[in-house]
């Protein structure tokens, strides 16, 4: 079997995570999205914990962000108050 050959080249992808391109349902992608990002910080971590954790923190990020901190400051602090979890500087 041969590989297709694209006769003009790909200049751009678009990466669609909220639903504005696409119609996505949130309810299924958002929990398997956060267990796909709970895998690659920790294969051991508990998923569902870090899910409900992850969903829990974000409603409550949305409700009362009043920009004394960055998205990464947040879930920096939250992940390491609620999990435990520590990283290192990006």
């Amino acid at each position: 079997m041969g590989f297709l050959m694209l006769q003009t080249p790909i200049k751009t992808v678009l990466f669609d995570l909220d639903g504005t391109l696409l119609d996505v349902d949130m309810h299924q992608f958002v929990p398997a999205y956060l267990d796909g990002l709970a895998e690659s910080i920790d294969p051991k971590l508990d998923r569902k914990t870090f899910v409900e954790t992850m969903i829990s923190r974000t409603m409550e990020r949305l409700a009362s962000d009043d920009g004394s901190q960055t998205n990464e400051d947040f879930y920096r602090k939250a992940l390491l108050s609620d999990l435990g979890i520590t990283s290192a500087p990006v």
